[in-house]
């Protein structure tokens, strides 16, 4: 019985693989970057694009620039990002697609790539859960999803460890701090975030997850309201770091 099961499994999955390779024949995949149709082996981006991505390589480096960004602001055992975060770049025009088109396979493929990073560094090893930066309930239901939830996810995932979605809650929504000083983005910050459970959270080693960090001010606001918790400590990881 066991064997039929599986060789019905095994056929199931062959038919979807056929269907997959039917559907790149007549509708290929393109590069995200320039619009070249991708080889088999290829994900989001063609072998050239992919080799021009400017990656951050902070996971197995202690006191790396996002690290030192939070020095004296709040307690973070480690931090870690996997790209750089330029004006009119490609990881800008990624960002983008992710945000505001729907491709949140974006943030799948940038959380399985980091997590091959986390899973190889000893930095990361101590940790029980991952919890997302959240979005204010408005604009997730404008949206219909917080773009950092499959990052969140793949982390999850791949690290084999719990993913908690409802643990800080966003109680007002965020103006632009684009273009303010980092004084006046903690200002804006103060108070954004409450938590809003502490089960299974309290003691625990929590990696804080979130799209695009620029002056750490949401990750620091976020980060303090886990630390009131006793025994619990903060890690970061984020998609991307601005330069």
């Amino acid at each position: 019985m066991e064997a039929i099961r599986y060789k019905r499994l095994l056929n199931f999955q062959n038919l979807h693989r056929i269907g997959d390779d039917l559907l790149g024949l007549f509708y290929p995949s393109c590069c995200l970057e320039c619009g070249r149709q991708l080889l088999p082996d290829a994900e989001m981006l063609c072998h050239v694009c992919l080799t021009e991505l400017p990656k951050c390589g902070f996971t197995d480096r202690a006191g790396n620039r996002l690290e030192e960004m939070f020095y004296g602001r709040a307690r973070i055992e480690a931090a870690t990002s996997y790209l750089y975060f330029k004006k009119h770049g490609i990881v800008q025009r990624m960002m983008h697609l992710l945000k505001y088109r729907s491709r949140q396979d974006i943030g799948t493929w940038i959380g399985e790539a980091l997590a091959i990073e986390m899973s190889g560094s000893g930095r990361f090893a101590s940790i029980d859960l991952v919890i997302p930066v959240p979005l204010h309930p408005k604009k997730k239901r404008k949206r219909g999803y917080n773009q950092v939830t499959r990052f969140g996810q793949a982390l999850s995932d791949q690290l084999e460890v719990a993913w908690k979605e409802n643990v800080l809650k966003r109680n007002r929504k965020g103006k632009s701090l684009t273009g303010k000083s980092r004084i006046d983005r903690n200002e804006s910050m103060m108070d954004a975030f409450s938590l809003t459970s502490s089960i299974d959270v309290e003691g625990k080693h929590i990696l804080l997850v979130d799209d695009i960090i620029t002056s750490g001010a949401t990750l620091e606001a976020c980060a303090q309201k886990l630390l009131n918790l006793p025994g619990t400590r903060v890690s970061l990881a984020s998609m991307a770091f601005t330069l």
